[in-house]
């Protein structure tokens, strides 16, 4: 898993709770293989950080890390049309 910020302005308290419930996830993303792609989006709608992974256990993993911290789905970003799924804080 790798993650990585989209805008330059610091995301706040929310954005280092998920990174910190993230942390323990390291398998490193193997591109050959699709990398997963997921969007976080600030509360006005913007795309401030990317998830990435190609594994599906740490894929699901995210998933219930971003409905647990009660970040709401979206049906897509705006921004990017690369994204496999995106939430919204």
């Amino acid at each position: 898993m790798q993650t990585h910020i989209v805008r330059p302005e610091p995301p706040g308290d929310e954005d280092r709770h998920l990174v910190a419930q993230l942390r323990p996830l390291r398998l490193p993303v193997d591109h050959r293989a699709g990398a997963i792609r997921i969007g976080i989006e600030n509360r006005d709608g913007a795309l401030y950080r990317v998830i990435e992974t190609s594994s599906v256990v740490e894929a699901v993993h995210i998933f219930e890390t971003l409905s647990a911290l009660r970040l709401e789905p979206r049906s897509g970003s705006v921004e990017r049309d690369d994204l496999t799924r995106v939430f919204r804080a």
